[in-house]
């Protein structure tokens, strides 16, 4: 889940706005039990934009939530994509 907080916008109060789910399986590993994703999103004008387990990049309409494109990478993404 990610949290936004904007300084004028009092009306955030926390709230799930939307959320998205991908195909990829949560992982458990280092004998710890835990689940992750390594991705960390980025936000780029009206776009969040997150890499999965599930061998895609995904571009989401940041206000609604809504799916604006994806990319198969062929492999699992396990970084935080990288925007020029």
């Amino acid at each position: 889940m990610i949290y936004a907080v904007y300084q004028h916008q009092h009306q955030l109060e926390g709230r799930e706005a939307w959320r998205f789910t991908s195909k990829a399986k949560t992982m458990r590993h280092y004998g710890g039990g835990w689940d992750y994703f390594v991705s960390s999103p980025v936000v780029a004008g009206e776009l969040v934009i997150f890499g999965s387990g599930d061998n895609h990049i995904y571009a989401l309409d940041r206000e609604k939530g809504s799916l604006v494109w994806k990319y198969d990478t062929g492999a699992a993404v396990r970084s935080t994509p990288a925007l020029d």
